[in-house]
């Protein structure tokens, strides 16, 4: 019998409907969202689901479900799927061979075309729903819209619209590959020229009479600056009676606003905010949850009726060592003065304690912690769903080809190798891969982010063995924090989050209200440092000037509230 792995993750945009349907995991107020007749910008790290929703509500994948369950499409919104990962909308030969205003004309056409494609291709699904007098007025309306007599014996509009646009995007090209003294005589193309006309032949039928268009419009990070001024533009278009947007953004905190007229798009007034940031401390939380469903989701399909804790389960020495450790940390709380009937301050300082006194209590010649269980998984993947699955990718197959059969559980060995070797490789990758995979990253500041990310594990673990309140935070916000100063550290950090090394939240401000931003790194890093890659809640706040310090100058941050000066790693674990 074939083993599948039932972990494998795939781009949302590569599935087929029978996998999205099967994979995806609903959540309501997502629907909602992507079902309204609002703009909406879902804001989400990368591989935190943001395609996965666009996908699942895209008029192909709505059609398949209906089929599947014998049941009329509801066609009173309608999903069309558009992706800006196309090569096509990311040609940057175009800044050597067009001036400025060229630029913006030929970008703002390839983006129209896109969707006009788009639009083509998803409402191909609901062709069957028109009659011939319907498609006849709606092949009329396109040809005036976009005419071409090479596509006269062409009958159908939505091959019309299909071979239209490639067409036009292949003179563009022969056009383009004159070089810089080719005739600019590109046709004038834009929302209100092509898209707008198009949806409203639409509306004109009987069956998308009531129809209210979604534009789902993913990754527009990857647009280039014009395209997303473009998309911002029309996110301000107050009609919303036949069309809306519904855009997906890796990073809105550093996403551009502008538009194409000189102003900025507002939240509230122009669109609604979604954010796809989980909070993950444990499995009761919101991304806990989530991931329980994803992965017995997944688990269900390849038929292994397992809950997600028996199939990746917690070793019993940790487990037990763990239990005693929280016992001592009652003790503790007993002696100084923590009255067990305030079940309130004794629960706080056992939850904060009983983890971090197993690490403390362990030989500095022991092996590394016994991680394992699908709670130190999910911790691990920070909170991003993508990471999550690859983990239990790389367990599946390593259990798989020791085994040589379907597994019914992982290891707790397994687990714990195949965590280790994913933490060492992603050091190798904050060591060594940096500046050849982040674009405008220098060897040099590669230097610096491998630097700052190795004196924070430090940080943390002198945080873990000493600190006297919150030994567990592996959170930090910034303080005495200028700006204008402070440039080059936001640009290391910046540099840290595209690689995402560091993940960026916003929560609110320890002192004087208001909110303000925090730091979350990608836990994948803390195994080979040792640390409980379980947090508590609570962050430590570090000055701008000490992780400058750190990033610039190797030096390690300074013993503050009661914390040791860092142990260098080398003498952590004697092995």
């Amino acid at each position: 019998m074939e083993i599948v792995n039932p972990f494998e993750y795939e781009a949302a945009s590569s599935l087929d409907p029978d996998r999205i349907s099967e994979w995806f995991i609903d959540d309501h107020n997502y629907a909602r969202f992507i079902k309204s007749r609002r703009n909406v910008i879902l804001d989400g790290d990368r591989g935190s689901g943001k395609s996965m929703i666009l996908v699942y509500h895209a008029i192909e994948n709505e059609m398949a479900r209906a089929s599947a369950r014998s049941q009329e499409p509801d066609l009173s919104n309608v999903g069309i799927y558009v992706p800006s990962n196309n090569p096509l909308l990311q040609r940057a030969e175009h800044e050597e061979v067009l001036e400025s205003a060229q630029r913006s004309i030929i970008s703002e056409r390839y983006l129209t075309y896109t969707i006009v494609a788009a639009i083509g291709k998803g409402l191909r699904q609901i062709e069957s729903y028109l009659d011939a007098a319907e498609r006849a007025a709606i092949l009329d309306e396109i040809r005036y819209l976009m005419p071409s007599k090479r596509l006269d014996e062409v009958s159908d509009p939505f091959t019309y619209v299909t071979r239209f646009v490639r067409d036009a995007l292949r003179m563009d090209q022969e056009a383009l590959a004159k070089g810089l003294d080719f005739d600019f005589n590109f046709d004038t193309s834009s929302f209100y020229i092509h898209i707008l006309p198009l949806l409203e032949a639409l509306r004109n039928t009987k069956a998308l009479s009531q129809t209210h268009f979604s534009l789902l419009i993913d990754d527009a990070h990857m647009l280039d600056p014009y395209q997303q001024r473009i998309i911002n533009s029309w996110l301000g278009y107050r009609d919303h009676s036949l069309f809306s947007l519904k855009v997906a953004i890796a990073g809105l905190r550093n996403y551009d606003l502008g538009t194409t007229f000189g102003g900025n798009i507002l939240e509230g007034h122009d669109y609604t905010a979604v954010n796809l940031y989980r909070p993950f401390q444990n499995l009761d939380s919101e991304y806990g949850r989530f991931a329980v469903k994803v992965v017995e989701r997944r688990l269900k399909q390849a038929g292994i009726a397992e809950r997600v804790q028996d199939f990746f389960p917690t070793s019993e020495s940790f487990t037990k060592d763990l239990s005693n450790a929280k016992g001592r940390a009652e003790k503790l709380a007993i002696s100084r003065g923590i009255d067990p009937n305030d079940r309130k301050a004794f629960n706080d300082f056992r939850y904060k304690f009983g983890r971090a006194l197993y690490f403390r209590d362990r030989s500095r010649r022991a092996n590394k912690p016994q991680y394992s269980g699908f709670e130190t998984i999910s911790h691990l993947s920070t909170g991003v769903v993508r990471s999550l699955l690859n983990i239990c990718y790389a367990m599946f197959e390593r259990e798989v080809s020791l085994r040589k059969t379907n597994p019914s559980f992982i290891r707790t060995d397994v687990q714990r190798d195949v965590i280790l070797e994913a933490s060492d490789k992603q050091w190798e990758f904050v060591r060594g891969e940096l500046d050849k995979s982040i674009a405008h990253c220098t060897p040099e500041d590669a230097v610096k982010i491998a630097r700052l990310l190795r004196r924070l594990a430090e940080y943390f673990r002198g945080r873990l063995l000493h600190h006297e309140s919150e030994p567990r935070v592996l959170v930090f916000s910034i303080s005495a924090f200028d700006p204008l100063r402070d440039a080059e550290l936001v640009r290391l950090l910046d540099l840290a989050e595209e690689a995402q090394l560091l993940y960026v939240r916003s929560g609110t401000a320890k002192s004087g209200g208001g909110r303000e931003n925090y730091y979350v790194v990608n836990r994948m890093l803390f195994p080979q440092y040792g640390l409980d890659v379980q947090g508590q809640h609570g962050r430590a706040s570090l000055r701008a000037e000490d992780l400058l310090g750190a990033a610039n100058h190797d030096k390690a941050f300074p013993n503050t509230m009661g914390i040791d000066p860092p142990l260098e790693q080398g003498t952590l674990f004697d092995v």
